[in-house]
């Protein structure tokens, strides 16, 4: 199903309207905003909702982010590394210890930056501060009511007329719908998810209390909690002075409106284990899911983030699969409207983006399976009451539960499911050999494989490889082969329509499997569209299709 169609001789008022404000809506507005690309952004609520839900950024969102000079703000709101990498199981935040899990720090070759956890909300205010900065117009307490295809005429291109709640219509070429996993866009568009709809029903209770004092060298960024009465996990969204509790219920036993403030109160008075009275901000109640959309994109409609999929969050990867997905859709968007590439190129998005959600949800899924193995989820209660039991019973289960701790690692330090992905070939990918091996998990290996992330490699003025291409098609060489003819070189880029970049050679010398090969040509998502062995005719052929998205005889 696609919006209704309507008739209108309008000239298009912007080229693209975003749906949501969450970080992905913002993540895609300043995407296009980088690309000069013209947005409007509809939010429902009336601002920035300060319970901060997500918070983890991973290393790949942090590079995305760094390119606008964002990446230093959201670290300075983010949890001490040292903080972020603990893990620790307990039978309360205070009580008995059972288990930690130290994840290590990252290697400093993999990526100029690190996963870091920052609260939702903080993320969003430093997104939206620099969008204002840039006078993009974002328009809270708005909610789109309507979307309406409107067919091209004479003195008008096809696009989508949005209505509003208060009535008033804008036309956008193309929309973006990233307005959370229960998208309205998407249910309005009749798409379909496929995956388990409901994994349990969850209830978020964010509250402020100072427990850094009470906790002190166990201070962790998760706590879970195994105890009967209040089985859940501590998530430190500020240096032991902002938390949520995050806990599973059933609705038929305990319905959403009995979370009342006092219920709360006593359910974190017995998880902390102290009487401490914490000043209870919010609560939010959400159910788990593992699906994915059907398809990304209905007409001139594309949907991004949480609106395409839904993953547990055990990994955290909901958010940043769909800033990734942001980073992606927006570079296409605009070289389509400034006419550099054909309207196919748009096709692209849901080929490239939708298998690595389904990658990522399988293994968000793998991972709330695997990690029951310490006690936690449907048999916290019952392990709880084990451990509080006491006795041999007891003490074998805190043994099993350590040996399950010692493998959860991947579900806390994965940076191979971060930056390892490839996207597939395809007329924006050019493979030249077998393909990649299966990238692993938690170990990250660096590789020019087309279709992969362009590796980090430091250059000797301190900066990244990442650092030198920028927001169009670039052809990356050494620097030794920028002597004459480079000028030659240079030209004759321009001419099909992408840059050069160069760097110094002994990082050229670093990156890998370039054994042969003369140059990356870079798309502006920092993917390796395909490795150059020569510039002969062919190539420059190759590349004018790459850039173009048209086929060229």
């Amino acid at each position: 199903m696609t919006p209704d169609s309507v008739t209108t001789d309008l000239i298009n008022t912007v080229p693209v309207a975003i749906i949501g404000a969450g970080p992905v809506g913002l993540t895609a507005a300043m995407a296009l905003s980088h690309h000069g690309v013209e947005t409007i952004v509809f939010e429902r609520h009336a601002a920035v909702v300060d319970h901060p839900r997500g918070h983890v950024i991973n290393a790949r969102s942090m590079e995305i982010f760094r390119r606008w000079g964002l990446d230093a703000e959201i670290g300075g709101h983010a949890l001490d590394a040292d903080t972020a990498r603990r893990i620790s199981w307990a039978t309360s935040l205070v009580g008995d210890e059972i288990g930690r899990l130290d994840t290590p720090a990252p290697p400093a070759e993999a990526s100029p930056c690190e996963l870091v956890s920052c609260p939702q909300d903080q993320v969003e205010q430093v997104l939206l501060a620099a969008l204002h900065d840039r006078g993009v117009d974002v328009r809270y307490a708005t909610e789109i009511t309507d979307l309406a295809a409107v067919e091209a005429s004479e003195t008008a291109r096809s696009g989508i007329v949005l209505t509003t709640a208060a009535g008033d219509q804008v036309e956008a070429r193309y929309v973006i719908g990233a307005d959370g996993a229960s998208s309205r866009s998407r249910r309005r568009l009749g798409i379909d998810m496929t995956g388990p709809p409901l994994l349990g029903n969850q209830v978020n209770i964010s509250f402020e209390a100072d427990l850094s004092g009470l906790v002190g060298e166990r201070l962790a960024l998760l706590t879970w909690i195994l105890h009967p009465k209040a089985p859940g996990v501590f998530i430190n969204m500020g240096e032991g002075q902002r938390w949520v509790f995050n806990m599973g219920y059933d609705p038929e036993r305990t319905p959403a409106e009995s979370f009342t403030q006092q219920r709360c109160a006593e359910l974190l008075h017995v998880a902390i284990g102290v009487d401490v009275v914490p000043v209870v901000r919010s609560v939010r109640f959400w159910r788990m899911a593992a699906q994915v959309a059907d398809t990304y994109r209905s007409g001139d409609v594309f949907l991004c983030g949480d609106s395409a999929h839904r993953f547990p969050p055990t990994g955290g990867l909901g958010a940043n699969t769909g800033i990734a997905d942001a980073h992606n859709l927006a570079w296409k968007l605009a070289q389509v409207l400034d006419d550099t590439a054909a309207p196919s190129l748009l096709d692209s998005y849901e080929a490239e983006r939708r298998p690595i959600a389904v990658a990522n949800s399988a293994w968000s899924l793998e991972n709330s399976k695997k990690i029951t193995e310490t006690g936690v989820g449907p048999f916290a209660r019952a392990t709880g009451k084990t451990l509080a039991a006491g006795g041999v019973e007891a003490d074998a289960l805190r043994v099993r539960i350590r040996s399950s701790i010692d493998d959860q690692l991947a579900h806390f330090a994965h940076l191979g499911q971060d930056l390892g992905y490839c996207y597939g070939s395809s007329d924006m990918v050019i493979g030249d050999g077998p393909p990649p091996p299966p990238f692993d998990d938690v170990t990250f290996v660096a590789t020019t494989h087309p279709g992969a992330r362009l590796p980090h490699v430091e250059l000797s003025d301190g900066r990244s490889s990442l650092d030198v291409v920028g927001s169009r098609y670039c052809l990356l060489v050494a620097e030794g082969t920028l002597v004459q003819p480079g000028a030659t070189l240079s030209e004759q880029a321009k001419a099909h329509g992408v840059e050069v970049a160069a760097i110094d050679d002994a990082a050229w010398a670093s990156l890998p499997g370039m054994a042969g090969h003369v140059a990356l040509l870079i798309r502006p998502d920092d993917h390796i569209a395909m490795r150059v062995v020569d510039f002969d005719a062919d190539v420059w052929h190759t590349i004018r299709s790459i850039v173009s998205c048209v086929q060229i005889d």
